[in-house]
């Protein structure tokens, strides 16, 4: 007959990694922001216009790999061959082809959805949606995402502490968790006064509605290749659609389509999987 106590000490030591995991991610990314904060000169050099801005670009940037450099480290001090499942995920490519438009689609559909309703009542916001040159879709901003948000990022949240969270929360109380986590790690936007803070409970909302739907979307697939394809979507998405409606339309519909995922496969997110 196994012990209470001992299960729930090994539970304790289980969950240290992952809280060291957070703790490393925050640590990482505010101290080098504050860091940057120090540097305006540098700061103010970003671009990708000349060989200085694209090397004051990359050690501003160092912050947002905050989660990845996090993941690599727990893992390789508590896990001395944890690297080959974690890499493994990091390169599984080979998944059914729907995911892919599953991924691709899904943001573009989400934001796009209340301009659609606003052109069916004949778009009374009188809105100029077809000018592409105001969507703010460049090359830069195609990169930036790419590497500075879903590769920094992903590896982390996805391929690190998600599959170590379920090993202790059902698959929907991780993504709940993590999305609030990953919510508050970008409070320095608002703090330096890049975002309104009026925007941040609907940001939060949003952000922790998508990491269960992420959640879903890593579970059946593995795949982090896909959760950077849809990281870097969401962000283009939102980004085109942005001036458009109130943000918080992203977030319900988002919270919609969670719903619909949880009446039509309510296990995946429901039940908890074994360690």
């Amino acid at each position: 007959m196994s012990n209470p106590e001992a299960v729930n000490g090994d539970e304790k030591r289980g969950l240290t990694p992952i809280l060291l995991f957070f703790l490393l991610t925050f640590v990482i990314s505010w101290g080098w922001a504050f860091v940057v904060f120090f540097l305006p000169d540098v700061y103010y050099a970003q671009s990708y216009a000349s060989v200085v801005g694209v090397l004051a670009t990359l050690f501003v940037s160092i912050q947002a790999f905050g989660p990845t450099i996090s993941a690599l480290v727990v893992t390789g001090y508590f896990e001395g061959n944890g690297f080959k499942q974690f890499s493994e995920s990091l390169i599984k490519f080979k998944v059914k082809y729907y995911w892919y438009l599953l991924v691709f689609l899904l943001p573009i559909f989400v934001y796009s959805l209340p301009v659609a309703f606003n052109l069916a009542l004949g778009n009374p916001s009188n809105h100029d949606y077809f000018n592409v040159s105001l969507w703010g879709i460049t090359f830069a901003a195609v990169i930036s995402n790419v590497f500075f948000a879903a590769l920094a990022e992903e590896p982390g949240w996805r391929g690190y502490a998600l599959p170590k969270m379920n090993q202790h929360f059902r698959p929907i109380i991780s993504g709940v968790i993590i999305g609030v986590i990953w919510a508050f790690w970008h409070l320095l936007f608002y703090v330096f006064g890049s975002r309104d803070w009026s925007t941040f409970p609907q940001f939060v909302f949003t952000v922790t509605v998508i990491s269960c739907i992420y959640t879903w979307i890593y579970l059946k697939t593995k795949s982090i290749p896909l959760m950077v394809i849809f990281h870097v979507m969401h962000n283009l998405s939102n980004t085109v659609f942005i001036n458009y409606h109130n943000p918080l339309w992203g977030g319900i519909i988002y919270f919609a389509v969670l719903i619909v995922i949880l009446l039509c496969d309510s296990a995946t997110l429901l039940k908890k999987t074994k360690p």
